[in-house]
């Protein structure tokens, strides 16, 4: 059973949910109305994926706090936003949260919270990834370390100032004998030199490769 954790006090938000791949029947809900209740509930809820309402109060330390406890350090964390973009999302992607989503609900929130429903994932791999970012003078290229990898992205942490939104090309070292390469997408910065990125690009050929690593790789 899965478990969601819904951030949000009474209202359109908390009621279009319903008619999302949230309230499938392998979901576990859970509820919080304020910052406080959510802290509280995510003890004992572990939640897979966080959905939090923008207009909630606190919603950005919320996030950071979620981030900062053990339990909830490696969950996906989901903004749900009505109306227009505001400067306030910039600072939720900063402090943790993985994507944001446009309210009243669209196509995207199907695909989206699908996805990170149906995605497992291996935390700790200690894993090596090669990075090139463009940059002034051309590539650069970086090594670093994976934390954490599903199907549809990876937190990683690489000696290099990358921004939201900046697109990086990648290898990823499965095994000694095996890769897979794409592009993928930063959306979300998670500390000093460690930041979370979505994979854009990514061959079927090395989709299936790294679906079968995570379905056989022991759990960490």
């Amino acid at each position: 059973m899965l478990s969601v954790l819904i951030c949000a006090a009474a209202g359109p938000v908390a009621d279009d949910l319903h008619a999302s791949p949230v309230w499938r029947e392998d979901v576990e809900r859970h509820k919080a109305d304020s910052m406080q209740s959510a802290m509280t509930l995510s003890v004992a809820a572990k939640p897979t994926l966080v959905v939090i309402d923008r207009d909630l109060p606190n919603a950005e330390r919320l996030v950071l706090e979620l981030r900062g406890k053990p339990a909830t350090s490696g969950c996906s964390i989901v903004i749900v936003a009505t109306g227009d973009s505001q400067p306030d999302e910039v600072a939720l992607l900063e402090a943790g949260a993985n994507a944001v989503l446009r309210h009243p609900p669209s196509p995207e929130w199907e695909e989206r919270l699908g996805r990170l429903l149906s995605v497992p994932s291996r935390r700790n791999l200690r894993m090596h990834v090669d990075l090139e970012l463009d940059g002034f003078f051309g590539p650069e290229h970086h090594q670093g370390r994976v934390h954490n990898i599903s199907r549809t992205g990876m937190l990683v942490d690489v000696p290099l100032q990358a921004r939201i939104g900046d697109q990086l090309r990648f290898k990823l070292h499965l095994s000694m004998d095996m890769s897979v390469a794409g592009v993928a997408q930063v959306v979300r910065l998670a500390g000093v030199n460690r930041f979370g990125c979505e994979f854009s690009e990514i061959g079927a050929w090395d989709a299936r490769r790294l679906e079968h690593f995570l379905e056989t790789a022991p759990a960490s």
